[in-house]
């Protein structure tokens, strides 16, 4: 059963890493999305990755890191202009956020 998260889930002072970049095979990273969605035009793909190394930071996951991956989605932008995004992988050392997730 899945930890009940309660609102807000703030998270502060976490260290972070986030980029993308286009990939050599975009059409092997196209074929991980699932039927229906499809990449950005510019098809680039991102990573982002955190650490929360107390659990003073989170409103109460407790510490724990976090990496995701995934590409910008065509035809899903927001009104600014930012890109639609699908996880392909998500890698979590916290099992209630995990199941959360799932």
């Amino acid at each position: 059963m899945a930890q009940e998260l309660l609102p807000p889930q703030l998270i502060t002072k976490a260290r972070m890493l986030y980029f993308c970049w286009v990939p050599a095979d975009p059409a092997a990273c196209a074929a991980l999305l699932p039927t229906g969605l499809t990449p950005a035009t510019n098809k680039a793909i991102y990573i982002n990755q955190y650490v929360v190394d107390t659990d003073a930071q989170t409103s109460h996951f407790g510490a724990y890191s976090l990496t995701y991956m995934g590409l910008d989605l065509g035809g899903l932008d927001l009104d600014d202009g930012t890109p639609g995004r699908f996880w392909t992988h998500y890698f979590n050392s916290n099992p209630g956020m995990r199941a959360y997730a799932a």
